[in-house]
């Protein structure tokens, strides 16, 4: 299994063996104030791991088959989120329609109603405070 990657990785073209190289003195160096590993709270048996670490390689992939504008992160950020549609009103069967379903129906229509109306208020409302703010912005650029 390690030869296998040591050999997809010496295939590859992000394998460079002097940056490796350079990695492993500066993580062997006795210069290194903890000892073995990036840090003293590192157990010893994390460094054969840092030791060998190189970038991910898929060995069936060619140097060209990578594009920024075919990666996944930039198709999702494109897209378009789309709102979840209204369920499609299913007519009741005459018969199904009792004293509970026209009750029922009464609500509904009152909150719709009372809905549009409080819609149509914030809306005015909205269009009254633009019209203030905008004034008050005329009258400071005066000054």
């Amino acid at each position: 299994m390690a030869s296998d990657l040591q050999q997809q990785l010496a295939a590859s073209s992000l394998y460079d063996a002097e940056s490796l190289k350079a990695f492993n003195q500066m993580y062997n160096s006795s210069q290194n104030p903890y000892g073995n590993g990036f840090d003293k709270n590192y157990p010893a048996s994390a460094l054969p791991f840092f030791q060998h670490f190189a970038p991910y390689t898929n060995p069936n992939a060619t140097a060209s088959s990578f594009s920024p504008s075919g990666s996944s992160t930039s198709s999702t950020s494109s897209q378009q989120h789309q709102h979840p549609t209204k369920k499609k009103p299913v007519p009741v069967p005459a018969e199904q329609k009792d004293e509970t379903y026209f009750e029922r129906r009464r609500r509904n229509n009152e909150a719709a109603r009372k809905s549009r109306e409080a819609r149509r208020k914030q809306d005015n409302d909205n269009g009254t405070r633009v019209i203030q703010l905008e004034q008050k912005d005329e009258e400071i650029a005066i000054y």
